[in-house]
């Protein structure tokens, strides 16, 4: 610290000249409220002269200051706090003072405050307080239904909660869940929700990757860049540029591929192969896996840094044992969806979905209802096949007998066709028909 002072000291800039030169707000009052010294930046604040505003007290700038600052002693000697200062009914100001308090024989001897205007932030701040109600709103209407996703348990109604928050930012997402708890669907309902919905999403499944094929698959090439290209291609980043780049499985990236990404990612640039110009990129991140990340990256399979670029909202998807009271609802979604309802499933079978385990979660519930759905729709099948066998049976039945009699009554009448038809019921040309239908 000292070596510090000297080094100031020394130098052609010094303190008086930092503090002229600050933009924030620089004082130091009495226990009173007297103000003792104000800097630059807080006349262009007030808009005051500097001896105008030495002559105001402190306390009657910001009057809840004496309240906060009541408990700074020897032992807390710093605070910081929020205050808002009003310049007419219209126009006020958000101050964030750090205040620190000098003391002498235990006393306080004078207060030195450091204001810095953060009336933008605190509005930011209500903008987004104000867009998370709407989308609250918007998406709440039907909590059993968010989207796509189907659940009405605690557990999912803490997800939709995280989407919500996540869908009002644009910060990195990994979605943490064992396979077929719906990750990609939770990705897509954040990039509708979010104001990247009208752009890309590309999905990436990172394990299907080659590490030899990275730059090529997620930076795209250059003409000539290899044999073999013909011509420009786009890589993940160019069809996600703008948009949401989901990258599921992500565990499955080797460190190597980790720092070529996150390269890509801290410097929002990369270099298509085969060129030497960057390429700026404007994507949000959305990873997914089904292992546990921090675990992983203790063991040093994980880098510390990749980790906490694509950790910043992190959401865990509870599998479907810990959500049974949920199966009944997707049960019903997933049935509706094939043109069917409950009642088509016996009691046996609804009460085997129910209990029924799924090791593979969602997506085994789904397969489970459509083979029980193939399986009705079989049954229905195999018995118009046996109705369909039996009519042809009795049609062939009947015209057995049909031409059994015809025959007989042309004997009856010697071969005559009229009378034939007369004693038959029906006219001539109709049984003319039928000897030539049965070869009589």
């Amino acid at each position: 610290m000292r070596q510090a002072e000297e080094a100031l000291r020394k130098s052609s800039v010094s303190y008086a000249d930092i503090v002229r030169a600050s933009t924030d707000l620089i004082c130091r009052f009495t226990p009173t409220g007297q103000l003792l010294f104000i800097n630059r930046a807080c006349y262009f604040f007030f808009g005051q002269q500097k001896e105008t505003l030495l002559a105001l007290n402190f306390y009657d700038l910001f009057p809840d200051i004496p309240h906060l600052i009541k408990s700074l002693s020897p032992c807390a000697q710093q605070i910081t706090v929020e205050t808002c200062y009003t310049f007419s009914e219209t126009v006020s100001r958000w101050i964030q003072w750090t205040i620190l308090a000098l003391f002498e024989n235990g006393q306080i001897a004078f207060y030195q405050g450091v204001g810095r205007d953060i009336t933008e932030y605190k509005e930011e701040v209500k903008n987004i307080l104000l867009q998370f109600e709407q989308h609250r709103q918007q998406f709440s209407l039907d909590r059993y239904k968010f989207g796509e996703i189907i659940g009405r348990s605690p557990a999912m109604q803490q997800v939709y909660e995280m989407i919500e928050k996540a869908s009002l930012t644009n910060s990195n997402v990994l979605i943490v869940g064992e396979s077929g708890t719906g990750k990609e669907l939770v990705a897509q309902t954040i990039r509708k929700m979010s104001t990247r919905k009208e752009q890309a999403f590309v999905a990436v499944n990172c394990g299907a990757v080659p590490e030899n094929l990275f730059e090529r698959e997620f930076f795209g090439h250059r003409k000539g860049a290899f044999t073999g290209a013909d011509s420009d291609q786009p890589g993940y980043f160019d069809r996600a540029h703008g948009g949401t780049l989901f990258l599921d499985e992500i565990s499955e990236m080797s460190s190597f591929l980790q720092v070529k990404l996150l390269r890509a990612l801290q410097e929002r640039e990369y270099i298509p192969l085969g060129d030497i110009v960057s390429k700026k990129v404007n994507v949000r991140i959305i990873a997914a896996t089904n292992k546990d990340l921090e675990h992983l990256m203790q063991q040093g399979l994980i880098r510390e840094d990749f980790f906490y670029r694509i950790c910043v909202i992190t959401i865990h998807l509870p599998p479907l044992r810990d959500r049974r009271e949920d199966i009944p609802l997707l049960v019903e979604y997933f049935l509706a969806k094939q043109q069917k309802t409950l009642s088509d499933l016996s009691i046996q079978q609804l009460d085997r979905l129910y209990h029924q385990h799924y090791p593979g979660n969602i997506r085994e519930l789904q397969n489970t209802v459509e083979r029980m759905i193939a399986g009705i729709q079989s049954d229905t099948e195999r018995f118009r096949a046996e109705q369909i066998h039996q009519q042809k049976e009795l049609r062939s039945a009947i015209d057995e007998f049909e031409q059994k009699c015809i025959f007989e009554v042309l004997l009856q009448h010697h071969g005559h066709k009229q009378k034939s038809a007369e004693f038959l019921g029906i006219d001539i040309k109709t049984l003319y028909r039928k000897l030539k239908k049965y070869n009589l």
